[in-house]
């Protein structure tokens, strides 16, 4: 993750609800997409949009460490 924009199928997605957990000197950034809601309002959407689709989440998370010379690296560990 934060490699890279994501996308599902050709269309992208915004994380949502970002939340940064710290542990010793590890750090987890944690968030998630709904990957086929076009961020309309709920109430609004109609037809196939009304379904359950757009109430599919993917979880994202990722750990970072500081490493020696007080970088913000990506951990190893934890994967």
């Amino acid at each position: 993750i934060l490699t890279a924009p994501e996308t599902f199928e050709g269309l992208p997605v915004a994380a949502r609800h970002a939340d940064v957990v710290i542990q010793a000197n590890r750090a987890a950034i944690v968030y998630f997409t709904h990957p086929q809601w076009p961020g309309t309002d709920l109430g609004d959407m109609e037809g196939e949009g009304a379904g359950t689709a757009h109430r599919r989440s993917h979880v994202r998370a990722a750990w970072f460490e500081v490493d020696l010379a007080g970088d913000l690296v990506p951990s190893s560990a934890g994967r």
